[in-house]
């Protein structure tokens, strides 16, 4: 690979990116940004923020997931390794002990295919259909039919047919099975798991329909959704701001279908804000829009479903609160939202928030948000 340069900033990846002198190879690549007091960017120290992304060691890396207010990370590896860093508080990194790491520690095992996490609790998918639990248990988060804290990830049952469509948030859990049944599990007290009442559960409990089994069709928290296999939307919980989009501010707690359309692809939301990707490659936000989390170019909350922009070229997006995220078929990477500590990747310390979509350079496969840092994985 020619550079132009001969001297690489903190930024290298930006600069070089913007010259022209990258080449892509195939390999993927990882980068972080943003707020880095308990090592939540894995790059081996604990700094106030960095605003510029940059490269965590390795080139196999494959999904990041950062929880909305966790300090902490969790990144799959292309061969199927798990690898955990930042925080640690109730065997939240999975490592089985209770100090903090600033750099990319394995989990044990070669097999993990899915990942989801929040700020208490993380679950994983593993090839052979298994699924794994582990951090705080205080409300049955981890759906052991118990309230033991586990540091190391502990089975959910014997079942060997869950797929990949696996969500974790606020404290609560839902997962889908190969056979189209979802069930939840964990704190309920906004209604949260969809069973017409207000009852944790410490165990799975089934939520009736038939629901998709791709990655990206479920997201359970504050306010949780889910795509259902005939490609219609469906909404419960926590409804403040609209977050439930249904034009209006009321919880549910039970699912309620949010417009009338069998277009949905992909969904994400967080605390109170929402987005998700239609068929036809159309992006569309609402909920909470304070610091323009929603794209729409204003600080706007809205209570039903908004395009953001024209463009009907979006893969996959992400929500989380205060900041958002797309990625386009073409594999551009696009941010906006709240940047107080520099997480849109601007090269901007404690910069302007976006209100709309903004580029961040560089070819992509994968991106999470965090309200403080966020993660990139980049195809080289």
């Amino acid at each position: 690979m020619g550079l132009n340069q001969n001297t690489w900033k903190l930024n290298q990846w930006y600069d070089q990116d913007v010259a022209g002198n990258v080449s892509y190879s195939g390999a993927q690549q990882l980068f972080t940004v943003g707020r880095d007091n308990q090592g939540q960017l894995g790059l081996n120290d604990q700094v106030a923020q960095i605003s510029s992304p940059t490269q965590v060691p390795g080139t196999t890396w494959s999904k990041i997931h950062c929880p909305r207010n966790g300090q902490r990370s969790l990144a799959l590896k292309t061969d199927g390794t798990l690898w955990s860093w930042g925080g640690a508080e109730d065997g939240a990194s999975g490592l089985n002990v209770g100090i903090s790491y600033s750099s990319p520690t394995q989990i044990p095992g070669t097999t993990w295919a899915a990942v989801q996490i929040d700020s208490k609790v993380s679950l994983s998918q593993k090839t052979d259909g298994t699924l794994w639990v582990w951090g705080n248990n205080d409300k049955g988060n981890l759906g052991q039919n118990n309230r033991t804290y586990h540091s190391s990830p502990i089975q959910i049952g014997s079942g060997t047919d869950w797929s990949k469509n696996i969500s974790a948030g606020d404290g609560k859990s839902g997962a889908v099975k190969t056979d189209g049944t979802l069930w939840v599990w964990g704190q309920n007290n906004l209604g949260n798991l969809g069973q017409n009442n207000r009852t944790d559960y410490s165990s799975p409990v089934q939520l009736p329909g038939t629901w998709s089994t791709s990655y990206g069709g479920l997201s359970i928290g504050s306010q949780s959704l889910g795509i259902k296999s005939d490609g219609t939307l469906w909404a419960w919980g926590y409804g403040d701001s609209g977050s439930l989009g249904q034009n209006n501010t009321t919880w549910r707690s039970s699912p309620v279908q949010v417009g009338s359309e069998t277009t949905w692809a992909w969904i994400n939301a967080e605390y109170i804000s929402a987005i998700g990707v239609k068929t036809d490659g159309t992006l569309w936000s609402w909920g909470y829009g304070s610091g323009g989390a929603l794209g729409q170019n204003n600080q706007t909350a809205y209570s039903s479903p908004k395009q953001v922009g024209s463009g009907t070229d979006w893969s996959k997006a992400w929500s989380n609160e205060m900041v958002g995220a797309g990625l386009k078929t073409d594999g551009t990477a696009w941010v906006w939202g709240r940047n107080y500590y520099g997480e849109l990747g601007q090269n901007e310390s404690r910069g302007a928030s976006k209100s709309s979509p903004t580029q961040v350079p560089g070819n992509y496969k994968w991106i999470s948000p965090n309200n403080f840092f966020y993660g990139f994985v980049k195809e080289l």
